[in-house]
């Protein structure tokens, strides 16, 4: 299988006592196509949504699988664009998957000191913005915060990214972020990785997830 666009990594040293680098990648994968996108959605896009529904179960009710499942995807595009940003599967992964949805998580929360840390999400609800040429934009940012176990800031990035990718034609809803962490010259003991992920084309969007992690001796 192909790449869609190519990987993107960036290098940063974490703020704090002790340094960390970190990289991100973010790779997104197209679903099947749907009709008109904005900017940013409203409540008042949600009637579409359940007439988009009903047509899809009225269609399926006949045998016509196609056409349902095509006011299905324009169902979930209405919805998506009045929604929040979220994230989905927000995991520990043993190495940076490859393509979306092929990641491999880790058991457990513990890590050796020579283990990286690599963390795997799936945004949802990021605004795709729709230009005079019939192609999307989205853009995406994020700033991270590793804890202790008092609740303690001991360090961190902010503004890395922005990860964009214009010039797609179907309205994407499938997209991973990966951001790898070497937590190296940290010492043994309970932490929590906090990341908070905004959406660039609209500042009041963002998300912030914890995962609570334990260094220990190897």
């Amino acid at each position: 299988m192909k790449k869609l666009l190519p990987s993107l990594f960036g290098a940063f040293l974490i703020l704090g006592l002790l340094p960390c680098l970190l990289n991100a990648q973010g790779q997104p994968q197209a679903a099947p196509p749907a009709p008109q996108a904005s900017a940013q959605g409203s409540p008042a896009q949600g009637p579409d949504a359940m007439q988009s529904l009903r047509k899809a179960q009225d269609a399926h009710a006949l045998g016509d699988n196609l056409t349902a499942l095509e006011a299905i995807f324009q169902a979930q595009q209405a919805i998506w664009n009045f929604s929040p940003l979220g994230i989905r599967n927000a995991v520990f992964v043993l190495e940076e998957p490859e393509y979306f949805g092929t990641y491999k998580p880790k058991t457990g929360e513990n890590f050796t000191s020579s283990e990286l840390l690599i963390f795997y999400c799936e945004p949802i609800g990021y605004t795709q913005r729709l230009g005079p040429d019939g192609t999307y934009t989205n853009s995406l940012s994020w700033s991270f915060e590793i804890l202790d176990q008092s609740g303690k800031t001991i360090g961190g990035g902010n503004n890395i990214g922005p990860y964009e990718h214009t010039g797609y034609r179907t309205f994407i809803t499938e997209k991973m972020q990966t951001m790898t962490i070497n937590m190296s010259q940290f010492p043994a003991g309970s932490y929590i990785l906090q990341i908070t992920m905004t959406d660039n084309l609209d500042p009041t969007k963002s998300v912030t997830v914890q995962k609570p992690f334990n260094l220990v001796s190897q």
